[in-house]
This record gives structure tokens, sequence and C-alpha cells, in this order.
């Protein structure tokens, strides 16, 4: 339940309902509202009452205290609405938006569209994703509570914003259908929400009736759960990480595929000597022609810098050729690899796919004349996923057991025979001796004890394409996700990433 409004919400309803165009607070009131322009205060007047709940709503959560509400005029499918934030401070401290920008349904009155902007700070931060998935869950319960939940699912955008999908909620139940995104700054802010699409239609949805009990699926989970002991390099132990599947059948206990067909062996790469992992421009130009598919020809390259106050600066080179963009991010003080990653890409596909086997091995090459490691052996990660996509990861290695984060991860595009994206994070390996683990059935066993499931529709991937017809399913909790088990110890880790 949320708390009761603040009298900055009753303020601002009551001046949305007022047929008069100025509604002002008491002079003993901290907080002074207007409505502006009196050709529209009638249609004003006239939104649904959802609307003005969500000019309320987001007037509260965004902290504005002394607001202008005004609008830029009503069209034939949508009203354009103005929350300026008239307090003193909002040019200086940074607390709350200057502005809200909303655009609203005329026909249902949804939210279509809100933009807020902020008094820019001198200095960023780096992009924190824990946060940007609380910010993101903590706007959507304020503004639409019970029929629309925020994904844990967050895209680092190249401008170090993060964008997460909404999804609708029926009857209690998420719909993993995308209807809207949020986007949050590095600052924590949300920036804007985007309605995507109209809401799924009811009718089309599983009845939830005739279902599995919680405790029937978290039998069928523990006989098909496996678990990877790996070292965590952050946290300093060695842990069981359990892998479950993507979902099971709320009605059949039917298990989803695998998310990937995965193996891994231990090789030795054989890394570039240390001066060619100094990328200069001709470098990244010779890797956008050798590895990403882009036309030398046609190339340009073009430079910028971003800096953080705490992480070193970085420079990204971004090349186009005319059908393909992709972005070279590198250590402005070693000049080394920090990452790859494609805005766009030549649409031109081959009908026959790359083989794995050559596919491996253009990454690999890509790996030994850029990637900022050493020669030695690591554990070689391959996952073959639905689509036609193939990723190799290069994990470094804690005497026979594989650190829990790669060095380098490379996706290679088999249809068009490619890499696509790259991500490189070196960082030092411990080199004390392996303690006594326990057995993976003793990590099971702890973590079958901890299960926790819940219901959601899914349109489920078959061999690649997204289903239409939606699927009522158990899913492990966002907190299962999250958990591992210590394996010196026994003991359950719940973990915030």
């Amino acid at each position: 339940m949320k708390p009761m409004r603040s009298t900055m919400a009753i303020l601002l309803g009551a001046s949305i309902l007022a047929i008069a165009p100025i509604a002002s607070a008491s002079p003993s009131q901290s907080i002074s509202l207007v409505v502006a322009a009196d050709d529209f205060a009638d249609k004003l007047n006239k939104l649904p009452p959802g609307a003005k709940r969500i000019v309320t709503e987001a007037s509260e959560f965004f902290g504005l205290t002394h607001v202008k509400i005004i609008t830029e005029g009503y069209h034939p499918e949508s009203w354009n609405l103005i929350l300026e934030n008239l307090a003193e401070n909002a040019e200086k401290s940074g607390n709350a938006p200057t502005s809200i920008h909303m655009i609203i349904s005329g026909k249902n009155g949804k939210v279509l569209r809100l933009d807020t902007y902020w008094n820019q700070k001198k200095s960023t931060p780096a992009p924190n994703k824990i946060e940007a998935i609380k910010k993101a869950a903590d706007f959507t319960d304020h503004l639409f509570g019970q029929s629309m939940s925020a994904s844990t699912d967050a895209t680092l955008g190249p401008n170090d914003f993060f964008t997460l999908p909404l999804y609708p909620i029926s009857n209690g139940i998420p719909v993993q259908k995308a209807v809207a995104t949020v986007t949050v700054d590095p600052f924590g802010h949300i920036l804007s929400f985007m309605r995507t699409q109209e809401d799924v239609d009811q009718r089309n949805l599983p009845t939830a009736t005739g279902l599995l009990s919680p405790e029937q699926v978290k039998k069928l989970i523990a006989k098909d759960l496996q678990v990877d002991l790996v070292f965590n390099v952050e946290q300093d132990m060695f842990q069981y990480i359990p892998k479950y599947r993507s979902w099971f059948d709320a009605k059949t206990g039917e298990a989803s595929l695998p998310m990937y067909d995965s193996k891994e062996e231990i090789s030795t790469i054989a890394t570039a000597s240390q001066a060619k992992k100094a990328l200069s421009s001709e470098d990244v130009k010779q890797m956008g022609d050798t590895y990403f598919g882009l036309n030398k020809e046609k190339l340009t390259i073009s430079t910028s810098r971003e800096s953080h106050p705490d992480i070193p600066p970085k420079r990204t080179y971004t090349l186009k050729d005319g059908t393909s963009e992709i972005l070279v991010k590198v250590d402005e003080k070693s000049d080394s690899l920090i990452s790859v990653s494609q805005l766009s890409g030549n649409p031109n596909q081959s009908s026959e796919l790359t083989s794995l086997e050559d596919a491996k091995q253009q990454a690999l090459h890509f790996i030994e004349n850029y990637a900022p490691i050493a020669t030695d052996k690591y554990v070689v990660q391959e996952k073959k996923s639905l689509t036609a996509y193939v990723e190799l990861g290069i994990y470094p290695m804690h005497g026979e057991i594989r650190a829990n984060s790669p060095y380098v991860t490379v996706t290679v595009d088999l249809q068009r025979n490619v890499i696509t994206s790259v991500e490189a994070k070196t960082y030092p390996m411990p080199t004390a001796a392996t303690p006594a683990v326990i057995s993976k059935v003793e990590a099971i066993n702890v973590l079958v004890n901890a299960l926790d499931v819940e219901l959601a529709y899914i349109y489920p991937n078959d061999l690649g394409q997204q289903s239409t017809s939606p699927k009522l399913v158990y899913l492990p909790t966002s907190v299962m996700k999250n958990i591992s088990v210590d394996a010196t110890s026994g003991t359950l880790i719940r973990q915030n990433q």
C-alpha cells in the first residue's frame, strides 16, 4: 500500500480539476501551483482521471514542490503538458528536475511519453546497474502501481544510460512483453519513459487454472539443477553458481530448452606483443575492416573522450562505412582495448552459416592480436545461442578452476561472419592454494532448500524466433538468480549483482 499522499499531490490534483486557469496555495503553505494557458484550461479539466493521477504522481515522485503546469495544446490524439519546477534552488541542487514534459493519450488517458530535464553537473559518475534497476522499479511502482512492473534486464547504451523494459500485469501476474521502456542516466535520474505499444490482449493469455503448485515445480527444478564451481575474484572465494532452466510450464511442468549450447576447454592463448596492444587510429580502422565487416574504402573514423571520477578515462573511436557503425573504446592511459559494440550492421546476410569452428578461430585470432591479456592457459567457454550467434569467453584460472568473470568475451554473427561485440577487462588473480570444497551434491541441496519461484506469462523463443503465443510458466525469482553457495563453508550467499 502506498503512503498517504502529500499536500503537494492534493493541491496538484485540485489544480487540474479547477475550471479557473489559476489555482494557488494559501499563504501559509510552501507549495505554489499555477495552471497556465487560458485557452486550454477547460480541455485540461477534461483529462481522464488516470491522466490526472499520473500528473500528480509524477510531480510527487520527482519532488516538485513549486510547480507551473503548462499545456502546449491538445492534438487530436494527445495532450502535451509541461510541469515546470519554479523552486528557487531547482537550477542549483540537481535533486529535482527543472521540468517534466509529458504526452498523454487523449483516447485513454495513458502516458505515452515522459521526459525529464535536469541541471547538468560538471562531472558524470560511472553508470551503476543495481541503482538503475532500483530507480526504475521505484518509478514504475509509484506511477503505475499494480498495472505495470519493471524488468531487471537493464541494457547499458553507448551514452552510459541504462534502458529497462516495462511489463504489463494481468491479475497480479507480469506479462513479459515490453509495452514501454524507462531510461536511467548515470546519476540515477529517470530520464525518460516511452510507451512502445498498446497493452497485450488479455483474451490471448492462458487461464491461471489447473496449475502445478510451487512445491511441485521446485521438485522439478531440483532434479534438473546444475552448478558450476568458480572462483569469485571480487569476493575472493570459491562458489557454486546455479544454472537454472529459463522456465517451467505452470500446467505441465515442461522445462525450457537450455539458453545456450555451451562447452568449456582449457587452451593456451598466445597473445600479441605488448607494443601491438597499444591501439592507434590506423589499428582501429584495420580492426573494423578485418573483423567487423566494414568497408575499408568507405570507412570514416571520429574520436571522442569520456571521463568519470572513479574510473580511468576512455577514448572512443566511432567507425562508419555508410551501412555499419561500431564504437571502439580504449583505455586512454594504456591504449588497450576495453570494448567494441555494434550500433548498426550491414543487413546483407549469407544464407549459409559460418561453421562454429571457423567463427571460434576468428574470435581467437582477434583475441590474440588485440586483447590485453598475457600468454597463458585459460578456460575457453564456447556458447552457441538459439539464434545465429556464438560467444567465446576467455577465463583466467585459479589452479584448475576458472574465474567467475571472463577477461575477454567476443560474439560472432554466424550469418554475416563478423564479430559484433567485444568486452575486455583484466584483473589480478591470487596465487594462494585452492582450499577443500564441498561436493556439487551438497551445493545443490543448499540451493534447493532456498528455491523460490513465481508465475509469469512469457513469449518463449522457438529456434531463435519469439513465439506469438503466450505461455504461463514458473520462473526462478529474481532473488534466486543472484544466489550462490560458498564452496568452502556450504553457506548460501545472496549477491547484489
